[in-house]
């Protein structure tokens, strides 16, 4: 296969045509098409044609699909929600981790999701079963309960059995939210207590927004109790993954265990 061949074959794997929406990869394998064809045409319903030496003999057929397994999105509720359905046979546990095309009026402005598997939250065994039903619903709900601004396509789906035969909850989101980050790596102490200020005050805002804001503020009062409990609490837990680490570091240079740095 030479650079021109592979090219075609990405590109045309790369084009979404789920059933009764094949236009682009039909488009892209008549561009190619005609590269070698005598004749190339299409007809109202969608098939593309090429044909090759017209009036020689035997004439022989060569006829294939190019539609594709996918999805159809049914209804968009005011908060993003998408709620969709399958187009074709296939397994909804499939879904799970693949990339999805939302294609939409022109075809030209894709988002990729992805599908994340949510299992019961582990405080279940301390306080009890979850209101929610739905394990990813769960977890949509405290993420837009907790973020300022959340994925306007944060949803959730139930699947009654998998491929193993058993349930499963997932969430979906978009597979990047664009959203930034620093290297703290490269930070001086200024810029470090700057940024552990912005991040500090992040989560505060989340734990008000997810609690009681009151109590947690009764709760903390107007000393620097808990303030320093955490300073405590964040140099032990740094020390033990010092301490972890050269333990590990030990045991690969003594031959106990492989890996690789």
């Amino acid at each position: 296969m030479d650079q021109h061949q592979l090219t075609f074959l990405r590109t045309l794997l790369d084009s979404p045509g789920p059933s009764s929406f094949e236009t682009l990869p039909s488009r892209v394998w008549r561009d190619e098409a005609e590269r070698f064809a005598d004749r190339v045409s299409a007809d109202v319903s969608g098939n593309s044609f090429a044909v090759i030496n017209p009036e020689g003999s035997p004439r022989i057929m060569f006829a294939g699909h190019i539609d594709e397994i996918g999805v159809m999105v049914t209804y968009i509720d005011e908060d993003g929600y998408l709620s969709f359905e399958g187009i074709g046979g296939w397994d909804h546990q499939v879904f799970v981790g693949q990339r999805v095309f939302l294609l939409g009026r022109d075809g030209h402005d894709p988002v990729v999701m992805q599908v994340k598997e949510a299992q019961a939250s582990v405080f279940e065994e301390y306080v009890g079963h979850s209101p929610y039903e739905n394990a990813g619903e769960r977890v949509v709900a405290g993420q837009r309960t907790m973020q300022a601004v959340s994925d306007i396509f944060l949803g959730w789906l139930h699947v009654d059995e998998g491929v193993d035969g058993a349930p499963h909850d997932y969430y979906v989101r978009q597979l990047r939210d664009w959203k930034g980050s620093i290297e703290v790596e490269a930070m001086d102490a200024r810029a470090l207590r700057v940024y552990g200020g912005l991040c500090a005050a992040t989560l505060a805002r989340a734990h008000a927004r997810t609690g009681d804001s009151i109590a947690i503020s009764a709760y903390l009062g107007r000393g620097d109790v808990f303030d320093r409990a955490l300073l405590e609490f964040s140099g032990a837990y740094a020390e033990q993954n010092d301490r972890d680490y050269r333990t590990l570091a030990a045991a690969v240079d003594s031959g106990r265990i492989t890996a690789e740095r």
